[in-house]
């Protein structure tokens, strides 16, 4: 399998270099799938890592404004038409 593996890169370095004028990591067989995938399973770690972490929520109200609070914008908006 390990030879496979490096007759398929080696020949596909080759190959994107002298045909395509590949240069830098572009002269990898399949770059950009390659890139893909690697997102992929990127974004799936980082989704399966949030469903796992919930973080403590309060389960209080003290947060929430209270009555007074809640319009005073249009209380002084509508002070000032007067």
């Amino acid at each position: 399998i390990g030879v496979v593996i490096f007759v398929y890169i080696a020949g596909g370095v080759a190959y994107n270099r002298i045909v395509h004028n590949a240069r830098g990591m572009k002269q990898i067989p399949n770059y950009q799938t390659w890139i893909e995938a690697f997102d992929f399973i990127k974004d799936m770690a980082i989704i399966l890592i949030s469903k796992c972490y919930k973080p403590r929520r309060s389960q209080t109200y003290h947060n929430l404004p209270v009555d007074s609070e809640i319009n005073t914008l249009i209380d002084d908006y509508e002070d000032d038409e007067v």
